[in-house]
């Protein structure tokens, strides 16, 4: 193989081993067409023929153990460390609209728990996506696209944080509540904390700051 050839088979691997994939909700496989494996996209790509075995499927090259799957919007549980409280009723009838005409565009994260005795069906936690997962069982859509993923108990307040941050802001006082709680688990500093996160440190200290107001205050 000479050295062009080289550079399109490592492009190819590269590119399998990004696009994992996984059976369906219903634990079938998924029907979105063949896996490609590494050997595959050498093909697609235009490089020599190998004689070397198969290599094994795209979601077992997956560095990161994630993959896609379509899941009943029952088989998911809310995530149990999720930052929010309130969800804007009119925000998420839009979204209701837009899911019913269009379909759901961006999957949730979720992750496998453990199957309650006497059930056969796998059951999942919510990682991030709430208010879409919210929006998809009032549309009464069938299932969910979603990424399932490996997420450890510790990330998911950290994660679902974030998520709020970076779409539907959260309500100060649930941001600042949020701050307070990761800085006691993971037992750092405000500045460490800000680091972790991407924040500022004075508005990570100038929102924990609002629970110290008078409860009076804060329900204002």
């Amino acid at each position: 193989m000479n050295n062009a050839a080289r550079k399109r088979s490592g492009l190819g691997r590269g590119l399998a081993s990004l696009i994992p994939t996984g059976p369906a909700e219903t634990g079938e496989p998924a029907t979105l067409g063949p896996k490609m494996g590494a050997a595959a996209a050498d093909v697609v790509l235009g490089a020599a023929p190998s004689k070397a075995p198969p290599a094994p499927p795209a979601e077992e090259e997956n560095p990161v153990g994630a993959v896609y799957r379509e899941i009943a919007p029952s088989l998911i549980d809310p995530n149990p460390r999720q930052p929010r409280q309130v969800f804007d009723e009119e925000a998420l009838a839009e979204l209701v609209h837009s899911i019913r005409e269009f379909g759901l565009m961006q999957p949730i994260v979720v992750r496998a728990v453990p199957t309650p005795e006497g059930e056969s069906a796998p059951r999942y936690q919510l990682v991030m996506g709430e208010r879409r997962w919210r929006a998809a069982q009032l549309a009464g859509v069938a299932t969910i696209p979603a990424i399932v993923r490996e997420t450890a108990d510790d990330s998911m307040l950290r994660d679902a944080l974030l998520e709020n941050i970076h779409r539907v802001q959260l309500n100060p006082l649930e941001e600042a509540a949020a701050y307070q709680q990761l800085l006691e688990e993971f037992d750092v500093t405000h500045d460490e904390l800000a680091s972790r996160i991407g924040r500022s440190r004075p508005v990570i200290t100038n929102m924990i700051r609002l629970l110290r107001l008078p409860i009076a205050v804060q329900r204002r």
